[in-house]
């Protein structure tokens, strides 16, 4: 069985970011947040590789918002 580091990929994933965002011209970030596991694991490895100044979540709408969909 092979091991996990869970630090080593947090490192990792931080670096490949910051390297990303830097190589891209970006010092900011937008995350839809829909609650889930997903968007927030995205949101905090964001807001550890750019700041949390820096990254600016939005609430996705929950339910049916209108009533025809």
């Amino acid at each position: 069985m092979t091991s996990f580091d869970a630090k080593l990929t947090v490192d990792e994933l931080l670096g490949f970011l910051k390297a990303s965002f830097e190589k891209a011209g970006f010092v900011r970030a937008v995350i839809a947040m829909s609650g889930g596991v997903d968007s927030s694991t995205s949101a905090a490895l964001a807001s550890r590789a750019l700041g949390a100044t820096n990254v600016y979540p939005v609430l996705l709408p929950y339910g049916n918002l209108n009533p025809a969909s």
